[in-house]
Parts: C-alpha cells; sequence; structure tokens
C-alpha cells in the first residue's frame, strides 16, 4: 500500500504487515492519503505532526470491484502521547493564533508548564545566564529550527551582561509553527543545557500567496503608579510652575563639539521645557508574507517594529521598554526591528533544502538621560555618552536527504552573531575622553545639558556551528539516530568607561591585539535508540562533549594580574605567559521510558547527566579597573594597541580558564492521564542535583621577590552545588468544542551552598625563575610605546630561585606557617603550567546552606520563588451566531508567583533572623478578538481589545523591601506607610523628610498597572 504527504514528496510503501514509516516530517497539519489497486483510496485530514513525537495514523482499506470515488476522514490525534518519554509540551501555530493577549515569543513560552514567569530563561528554577550569583551560563537551551542559539552575547533590552550565557531569543509569532518545551530528561542529541530546552520552529512557505498585518496602538496615559512625575513630591521645592522666571530660564548649549564657548554654542534654549511623556501613543506592527517561488520552492518573510510608549521620561519617547523590577531595573531600546525569514526547495523525492535566518536590531543610550531624577529635563535624543547599537543575526542552511526508504541525514551549517558598538564621545583610539560634567540650572539642581562621559564598547561574537545528523528505522522496533557537531566561536570585546574622578575602568575578550579573537571549538558526538516493543518505549543514549582552546592561552588568568607581567591591561596582553589548555571532556548517559497503565494513562520514567560548557566570560573575560587613561608614550598623539591599558593597574576581575562542565543529573517519574473526553492530567516528581556549578574563588600569588602572598582578582571555580526537588501539575484540554485551557502549577524546594569560595595559592619553582619568563621591573620602548620587561641579573635568578624553592619545601614538609593539613590540600605540580606548584583551600568563606527556590538567588538578584502557577484560557464563538457575535475570541491569562524569599530580618519578639516568603503576585491579562473571517472576498480581518493586568493587581516589592516596611514597620497598605530617601540625599526637600509622603510610589510595585491595547489583523 501506497501511503503519501499530500502536497509535499514524503511517503512510504508498507510492509507485509501494514506497517509504515514516513521520516523527517516538519510540524504541521497534513492530508495523509492511503492507496492500492483494487481498493477504495482514502485520505485522512487534519494529521498534526509534532516535534519529536511519532504520529500514529491507521487505514482501512474496503476491497472494490469498479472504480469509485476515494473516502475522506478527519484525523484524530492522541491526548495521550504513547512514546513520550520525557516532560515535553508544545503549542502549535493554531494555539498561539488563539493566545490574543501575547504578542512575543518570551511571554508566550512562559504559558507552558515549567517555564519561569519572570522573564528570565528559566525552567524549574535554573540558571539564568546572571552576571552575578552563580556566575553560569543560562542553562536552558534555545533553538530555532534545531540550531542553537547558545551562550552569545545579548545585550541591550535582553538585560544581559558582556559576560553571561544569558541567549537572544526573539522570534517574530507571525513566522512560528510550534514552539515545543522540554522541563525535563533531554535525549542524547540535546547538548550545552543542563534544565531544559525551548525549540522554536518556523513556518513553511505557503503554496500560495499569503500574508498577515498585526497593528497594536497603546492610547497615551501614564503607565506606572504613583502620580504624574510633572507634580511628584520628589521634587516639591524645586520645580516651581507658574513661577514665571523659573519656567523661562535659558541655557546656552555647547553644541556638537561638546565644549563650552566655541562657535557651535547654541543659545537661548529652555531649562526646564517639560516634555510629557504621558502624552505619546505606543506602535506595534508585525506582518508576515509567504507563496511560491517556483513549483518545489516557497518562501517566509516576516518583520516587527515595536515603538511601545516609555514608562517614565527617557531618552527616546518611543522604543521598547521593560517596567522596573526589583531585580530587572529599568531597560530600554529607542528603536527596535526584529525579521524572521526561511526559504524552502524540495530539489528531489529524496532531497531537500531549507535556509533562513533572523536579524534583530536594538538600540540604547549610554550614560545620563531623562531617565534620572535630576535630569528630567534634558533635551529627548540625547545622552551623556551617545547611543549603542545591537545587532543579532542567524543565518542557516539545512539538508536534508533519503539515503533508503527508511534511512535519511540532516545537515545543518549556521553562522550566528551578536554585536555591539557605541558610538559615544570617545578618541580615535578608541579609548575613553575625560568627562566633562555636566551643565545645570541656575538653581543648580536640574540638569540642562547632559554632559560628556565616555562610555565605550565594541563586541564581535561570532559562532559558526555544524550539525550532522543520521537516522535509521533499522527494524519495526528500533529507531537509531547518531550525530556530531562542532562548533567554534569568534570571540572578541573591549569595554570601558571613564568614572566621573577620571579614573577608567576597562574589560577585554581579545587574544593579544585589542582587535583580536579567541576561537574555543566544541564538538560533540552521540548516539540514540528509540526501542518499541509491545507499548513500551525506551529512549536510550550517550553523549560525549568536548571543549578546545586551540591556541595558546593565559593559565590560571586572574593570577596573572598580580604577578609582575598582569600588572596593567598591556602589560598582560602583550606579555603574560600563554600556555596550550587541557581539553574539557565529559560522557552523558540517557534514559527514558514510557510504558502505558491502561488504554488512556501512561508513565514515564528518565534519568540523564547534562554538561555545560562555562560562559565564554568565564574562560576569557579580563577586567582592570582604577590607574589614569592610558599614556601615549611613544608620544605620536595617539593610543596605539601597545598602550592602550597601560594605566590600569588595579584588578577588577578575571576569567579562569582551567573552570570546567557544569553538570547536573536529574530523575524524574511521571504520568500523563487521559481521564475524560480531551481532558488530560500530568504528574511529573523530579530531582536534580546540580554540582560542578560555577562559583567565585579568589586565587593567590606567592612572589619571591616580595616574599608574601598578593590575593588577585576575584575568579571562578566549579565549587558550586545546589539540589532541587519538586513537583509539576498540569490539566490541560486542547482546543475542541470551542474552548481549550491549560492549568499548571509548580512547587520546589532547593537547598545550595550560596555562594562558595574557595581559594588557590600559586608558587613558582627555581626553574621557573631562571626560564626568562619573571621579572620585577620595565622600562617603555620608545618607538612602539610598549612597556617592555628587563630580564632578571643572574645574583637576582639564583636568590629569588632559592627563596622559591624554600618556600615550596616548607609546606611539603610540613613547616610552613601558611600551610594548614587538615584544610588544605597537598601542594602540587601544575600539569599544564611548567614550573608551577598549587594547592587549594576549599571552604574557606563557605556560606551557609539555605533552601531557596532558585541557586543564584543568594545576591538577591532573581527573585525567588518555591512555586508559580498558571492558567491560559481560550474560547471561540461559532461562525453560526452571527456576523457580531460569531468568531469572537476570547483569551484570558492568569498568573501566580509565589511571594519573593527574602531572609535575614529578625521578627517581633525573635532573636533569630528568618528567612520568610513574602506576598504572592497575581496578575490577569484578558483579550477579546472579534474576527471576520471573508470580510473582503476571502480577507479575514480582526479587531482585538487587550488589557493587560486586568484588575490592576499591584504586587508587592521585593523580599527586602516587604520584610522592612511589610512586618518591621507598618504594612505598604497602610495610610500612614511612609517610605522617603533618607535626610542627606539631595533630591528630596528636607522639609519633606518624615512627612507621610511616599517619594517612590511610581516603583513601589514590581507589577505595571491596568493597560488597554487596541489591535487590528488583515490576513489574505
Amino acid at each position: 500500500m501506497n501511503v503519501r504527504l499530500e502536497g509535499t514528496r514524503l511517503g512510504a510503501v508498507t510492509d507485509t504487515e501494514g506497517i509504515y514509516f514516513i521520516h523527517a516530517v516538519d510540524p504541521g497539519i497534513y492530508v495523509l492519503a492511503a492507496s492500492i489497486m483494487g481498493y477504495q483510496k482514502q485520505t485522512v485530514k487534519g494529521v498534526k505532526v509534532a516535534a519529536d513525537f511519532t504520529t500514529t495514523q491507521d487505514f482501512i482499506l474496503k476491497e472494490i470491484a469498479i472504480e469509485v470515488g476515494e473516502v475522506t476522514v478527519t484525523a484524530v490525534r492522541p491526548v495521550v502521547e504513547p512514546d513520550k518519554t520525557t516532560s515535553k509540551y508544545s503549542m502549535d501555530s493554531e494555539e498561539i493564533a488563539r493566545v490574543s493577549s501575547v504578542r512575543n515569543s518570551e511571554t508566550m513560552m512562559a504559558l507552558q508548564a515549567g517555564v519561569d514567569l519572570d522573564d528570565r530563561q528559566s525552567i524549574r528554577g535554573s540558571d539564568t545566564g546572571s552576571s552575578r550569583g552563580r556566575e553560569g551560563a543560562s542553562q536552558v537551551l534555545f533553538l530555532v529550527d534545531g540550531v542553537p542559539m547558545q551562550q552569545a552575547r545579548a545585550s541591550g533590552t535582553t538585560g544581559s551582561d558582556n559576560y553571561s550565557g544569558r541567549v537572544f531569543q526573539r522570534v517574530n509569532l507571525s513566522a512560528i509553527q510550534e514552539i515545543a518545551v522540554i522541563t525535563s530528561g533531554m535525549e542524547a542529541e540535546y547538548g550545552m543545557a543542563q534544565a531544559g530546552v525551548i525549540n522554536i520552529i518556523t513556518r513553511e512557505g505557503r503554496r500560495d500567496l499569503h500574508g498577515s498585518l498585526y497593528y497594536t496602538w497603546v492610547p497615551p496615559g501614564k503607565k506606572h503608579w504613583g502620580r504624574d512625575l510633572k507634580d511628584h513630591p520628589l521634587w516639591q521645592g524645586r520645580m516651581k510652575w507658574g513661577n514665571s522666571t523659573w519656567e523661562n530660564e535659558t541655557y546656552t548649549s555647547p553644541g556638537p563639539d561638546g565644549k563650552r564657548d566655541t562657535a557651535d554654542d547654541i543659545p537661548g534654549l529652555p531649562a526646564h521645557r517639560w516634555q510629557d511623556y504621558t502624552a505619546v501613543p505606543g506602535h506595534f506592527l508585525e506582518g508576515s508574507f509567504s507563496g511560491p517561488i517556483s513549483r518545489n520552492s516557497s518562501f517566509l518573510l516576516t518583520g516587527k517594529y515595536t515603538g511601545e510608549p516609555a514608562i517614565f521620561p527617557a531618552g527616546s519617547n518611543r522604543g521598547m521598554y521593560e517596567y522596573p523590577t526589583s531585580y530587572t531595573g529599568f531597560r530600554a531600546s529607542p528603536l527596535t526591528f526584529e525579521t524572521t525569514y526561511k526559504v524552502g526547495w524540495d530539489v528531489t523525492d529524496r532531497l531537500k533544502v531549507k535556509a533562513g535566518g533572523l536579524y534583530a536590531y536594538d538600540t540604547n543610550y549610554i550614560g545620563t538621560t531623562r531617565n534620572s531624577s535630576t535630569g528630567i529635563f534634558i533635551p529627548l535624543e540625547t545622552s551623556s555618552g551617545g547611543k549603542a547599537t545591537y545587532t543579532h543575526n542567524l543565518i542557516y542552511l539545512t539538508l536534508t536527504q533519503w539515503l533508503t526508504r527508511n534511512s535519511f541525514y540532516e545537515s545543518k551549517f549556521s553562522w550566528y552573531r551578536d554585536a555591539e558598538e557605541s558610538n559615544g564621545p570617545n578618541s580615535a583610539s578608541g579609548e575613553g575622553l575625560p568627562e566633562i560634567p555636566p551643565q545645570r540650572d541656575t538653581a543648580g539642581y536640574f540638569i540642562t545639558w547632559p554632559g560628556r562621559v565616555s562610555n565605550y564598547t565594541h563586541a564581535d561574537f561570532q559562532n559558526f556551528d555544524i550539525k550532522f545528523d543520521l537516522s535509521s528505522q533499522i527494524t519495526r522496533g528500533h529507531f537509531i539516530k547518531s550525530g556530531f557537531e562542532v562548533r567554534v566561536d569568534r570571540l572578541n570585546g573591549y569595554w570601558g568607561t571613564m568614572s566621573s574622578s577620571g579614573s577608567p575602568k576597562v574589560e577585554y575578550i581579545a587574544n593579544k591585539e585589542l582587535d583580536s579573537y579567541v576561537t574555543p571549538i566544541q564538538t560533540a558526538w552521540y548516539i540514540q535508540d528509540k526501542m518499541e516493543f509491545e507499548g513500551l518505549v525506551a529512549n536510550v543514549g550517550v553523549r560525549y562533549d568536548r571543549y578546545d582552546i586551540p591556541h595558546k592561552w593565559f593559565p590560571f588568568t586572574a593570577m596573572q594580574q598580580v604577578m609582575p607581567q598582569g600588572e596593567s591591561v598591556t602589560r598582560l596582553r602583550y606579555w603574560g605567559e600563554r600556555v596550550s589548555m587541557p581539553a574539557k571532556q565529559k560522557w552523558s548517559p540517557r534514559i527514558g521510558v514510557s510504558h502505558p497503565i491502561t488504554k488512556s494513562a501512561t508513565m514515564h520514567y528518565s534519568f540523564g547527566v547534562f554538561r555545560q560548557p562555562p560562559a565564554p566570560g568565564r574562560i576569557f573575560t579580563v577586567q582592570n579597573r582604577g590607574g589614569q587613561p592610558s599614556k601615549d608614550y611613544n608620544n605620536n598623539s595617539l593610543i596605539d594597541d601597545t598602550e592602550w591599558g597601560n594605566q590600569n593597574n588595579v584588578r577588577g576581575w578575571a576569567a579562569w580558564p582551567e573552570v570546567d562542565y557544569e553538570t547536573t543529573t536529574q530523575f524524574e517519574v511521571g504520568t500523563d492521564w487521559n481521564f475524560v473526553s480531551d481532558y488530560v492530567l500530568r504528574a511529573a516528581a523530579y530531582y536534580k542535583s546540580a554540582t560542578d556549578q560555577i562559583g567565585r574563588m579568589n586565587p593567590y600569588w606567592w612572589d619571591p621577590n616580595k616574599e608574601s602572598y598578593f590575593r588577585a582578582s576575584r575568579s571562578f571555580d566549579n565549587a558550586g552545588f545546589q539540589d532541587n526537588k519538586g513537583f509539576e501539575l498540569s490539566l490541560q484540554k486542547k482546543f475542541s468544542d470551542n474552548f481549550s485551557f491549560l492549568i499548571s502549577y509548580n512547587l520546589q524546594w532547593a537547598t545550595t551552598n550560596g555562594v562558595e569560595e574557595s581559594r588557590y595559592y600559586v608558587i613558582p619553582d627555581s626553574t621557573y625563575i631562571a626560564s626568562g619568563r619573571y621579572w620585577t621591573s620595565w622600562k617603555v620602548n620608545p618607538t612602539t610605546g610598549l612597556e617592555e620587561p628587563v630580564p632578571l641579573t643572574t645574583a637576582q635568578v639564583q636568590a629569588l630561585g632559592h627563596r622559591a624553592n624554600e618556600k615550596i619545601r616548607s609546606i611539603q614538609n610540613g613547616t610552613a606557617l601558611d600551610w594548614d593539613p587538615l584544610k588544605d590540600e597537598p601542594l602540587k605540580p601544575i600539569k599544564h603550567w611548567p614550573d608551577m606548584w598549587a594547592f587549594y583551600e576549599k571552604n574557606a568563606s563557605r556560606q551557609a546552606a539555605s533552601s531557596v527556590s532558585l541557586p543564584e538567588s543568594y545576591w538577591g538578584v532573581q527573585p525567588r520563588r518555591e512555586g508559580w502557577g498558571k492558567i491560559s484560557f481560550t474560547y471561540t464563538s461559532p461562525h453560526s451566531y452571527g456576523a457580531w457575535l460569531g468568531d469572537v475570541n476570547i483569551n484570558l491569562f492568569y498568573q501566580l508567583k509565589g511571594g519573593v524569599i527574602g531572609g535575614g530580618y529578625n521578627l517581633p519578639n525573635e532573636t533569630s533572623a528568618k528567612e520568610l516568603a513574602g506576598p504572592i503576585d497575581t496578575r490577569t491579562d484578558l483579550a477579546i478578538e472579534k474576527r471576520w473571517p471573508k470580510a473582503f472576498g476571502g480577507v479575514e480581518v480582526a479587531f482585538l481589545v487587550n488589557v493587560l493586568n486586568l484588575f490592576n493587581q499591584k504586587a508587592g516589592p521585593g523580599g527586602n523591601n516587604w520584610y522592612r516596611y511589610g512586618l518591621q514597620t507598618p504594612p505598604i497598605d497602610d495610610p500612614n506607610y511612609s517610605f522617603y530617601r533618607q535626610p542627606q540625599n539631595a533630591n528630596v526637600n528636607p522639609k519633606y523628610t518624615g512627612k507621610h509622603t511616599d517619594f517612590s510610589d511610581f516603583t513601589r510595585y514590581t507589577n505595571f498597572p491596568r493597560r488597554i491595547e487596541l489591535g487590528l489583523k488583515v490576513v489574505f
């Protein structure tokens, strides 16, 4: 019997028992047809294919004597997937289209069970790529069409930093065919993650022309709590509205050159011109267009512009703005544009080619803008540090070829780049210029011109990825998949700032010259077998990961900052010792099992070890603080690369390239139960043991010239751990009978060692001293401006070498006063750094273990919650209800977040500090959409009303403020509650200090006020 997917070149022939397999089918809805000579052809419509699941479709063909018409039926996909061996959730394009209250991919992902609700790229309380706390990369693998987008620099509006592994994840909703989320037990093919996988699969181009346009209008109005800032008590006695002298005061701008009293000065500018930030409407526009290129090829193109109104006064009135919370702060992008594109070509019946990608562009103002209290009168589109642009660019090519009826391979080639550039007031060499103080009004309070502050930045983070997978259905019960992946990163960046005191801070990822790249290589290989035996399904696999630095690199980079060759940025880059770094490599077994309990219920079990390399910054980034601007030693009126950073001689922090893979071992048992109709109850209990997590470490260098230990920059090691256990519950009904819903709740407990700061001591021996790799003094090359070492004399080599050997012998024989055999490890030679010896002092300043919901939350950077839940409900009225009541789509999204955990507070009549949870945070969003499916000859038109935070819920502040003002002083809803700035703060008029006036009412809550949006959709 022949079975074919209509409209494609995919199909299969059944074996003698009527079994067939069709592999490499993209997620979507298909028409499946079966035929054989002498039997009536049968066609099944609405066959749904989901990523990583097997879709079963049976046929019963009737024997016929004469030719008759075909039989058409509608497929019904089982609500419980029999081959599900992990906790996996998905949404297809139809479900996404019905969730009218959501307009971005990040929030759409958060609808799934297990995904965090705090916009932190977290699954079941995993690390988030924060620059503080646990110091690790985001533990979630994010894929677009199977292409990894992990551990790239993702600055700008995404809220990450220069060094972390936070992942860019904005994909236009109009481009998405399916979002699949794995919250536990990933198969062996998935690496570079410890917590889970989010895979966005984009749509194929249509065989006919198809397009959509979605416009949203945000009415003007105040977008924050509290009073309008124009009349806010924060400026009582400072703003003098009604005083003509104050209102008509003018100032002279220094003009484009930034220098006062020059020819381009601009006089007569209003000093106190109020630009009403609440009078600005917002605009969102997203469109898509797809269609055929030829008979066997098609395209898809989508674009999105975000022009959201500013929440507070900012450098621009429109852009991408996020409401400030107790853990994110204020973030903004004046201009944001995103596009997704894809081309598909069925070259032959056996070869399929896809090419696609995405591009996003963000901007941001640097330095002082209108979003500061004293800078509220700074003109629009103005800042003290200029503007930075952020671009995110992905391009990929996929080849799928069938080798036999049951075997095929897939090759993916991709390039991804995150780039950042600033256009601020910097010198020709890229170094910051001296600061020019801001200009203020006559009263000396409000800033009229922001001055000049050099915050220069350059980042170019790229990765090239090749992934090859070979799949074969070798027997009916064994589906083998094996493959390898090679990823090459090209990383370069430098960031700097000139502080108000004139002391610069610089950070960089570079090899030697400032514009050189570091190029780590990651390789992986895996094999897995999906076995099926009479209802029992087992996924068994193993994965091998390896991380190489192909060029020589600084061993123990942070240590070298206090060695003579690393006491400035320039010296470390040019004279720091580089050696061949040992490879990091790990094996990871995975197993998942699913079996039926009854006809409508299954159980699944999974165990796996998951490895993840450190974020690039933990291996390569160096920071230096203090000092003075670089000196032009060769007097050529430029700061050459050989001079950049020669005065930055105060250590900041630095990477530790010896850090190894982080490891998480996961266990899970779960059940899916279709207890009635199409209602499915899912429950899972899980345990995660995270070891070798990136923590903080203090390195010490023993200098034989000074005969003392010197503490280097704080760096990183694998001393962190966390145990996490919890439950994940969900009740779901897919769309049928005009409605659907998903209710889920996560409850978990974690025990972590907080932040464990071990110590690492390094001592050189006499061979190192005599090798010419150690110096104590420098001289300047007058031609290049480079500081060059002065070789040691013979006498120095002998004396310093003797001291070094004596120090080593004193530790080995136990006579050294600074080595304790009860807590220090034995002194050993460093294998990859010749002539160096080292020992560890573990648990040097270990923080007490605590019961929290997130590992990195010890530092209070992220909200800590033990539980969170969500409800997504959709109802669509039947078309038969008429022109005005029919085709109405109502979508409700309710989220509940457990109270933020705070600690260290003594409650009344108690002497010991306690760690308790604050108030529960809830929010409800409601969207009502009226569609006219064929309003203009096949063109669908829809009108949308979207209400965010329907009940105007005021989420409480972070844990610290809740305890301070909710338990130890009147609660935040008490009319006598007072939260004001301290008297010594010049921003507050002293006569208002102590009064019952809240100076921070506009940022008191971590949620935003009710917001109404109006939208218009056109689909053709």
